[in-house]
């Protein structure tokens, strides 16, 4: 009896992030049928739209599921630039530098190409360092680890999870949600 209703919540869950993979899966081919556009900036504004609640839906979705995050696609965790990252945060010496960032961005946005873009949607006026708690979140980072990259404390990274959470989805969730949802792009 106990082993049916194990099945049951393992199919049960299985079929819930199929479903959550299929959703993220159309919202990458829209974006990129979108850039791929003649007319991309007439088409923008009501694609964007639809594209945002589309989003939306998805982290709804990922709230409800409470699944544990996928995992970090392996050549960025074993990348230089993260491993520099890695080094940088363990020594706790010195912050990393703009071409650091700007080699951690394209490393991101070269395996997941519509990371920045997805973000950008959902929150237009991201500012720099929000866009680097994204990041980092992204590479696998813990919220410890972000504050001693962002030099802020990790209650401060915390706020930000759940500010941007607040306003990309007007929905109160929690930092650890926040990450399942950077994970799933």
């Amino acid at each position: 009896l106990v082993s049916i209703i194990i099945y049951r919540n393992n199919k049960h869950l299985k079929q819930k992030l199929r479903l959550q993979l299929t959703i993220t899966k159309q919202i990458r081919l829209k974006l990129n049928q979108l850039d791929n556009s003649p007319n991309y900036p007439i088409e923008r504004q009501p694609s964007v739209s639809k594209l945002k609640r589309e989003l939306i839906e998805s982290f709804k979705i990922i709230i409800s599921n409470h699944e544990e995050h996928p995992s970090i696609h392996p050549q960025i965790s074993s990348s230089k630039i993260t491993q520099k990252f890695q080094s940088l945060c363990n020594n706790n010496s010195e912050n990393p530098s703009n071409q650091d960032w700007e080699k951690l961005d394209s490393l991101v946005n070269e395996f997941y190409p519509n990371f920045r873009s997805y973000l950008y949607i959902l929150k237009h006026n991201l500012s720099t360092h929000l866009y680097y708690v994204c990041l980092l979140t992204k590479c696998g980072f813990s919220q410890n680890e972000i504050a001693i990259l962002t030099n802020h404390s990790p209650n401060s990274i915390y706020s930000c999870k759940k500010r941007l959470s607040k306003s990309m989805f007007s929905i109160d969730a929690t930092a650890s949600d926040f990450d399942a949802f950077i994970h799933s792009l």
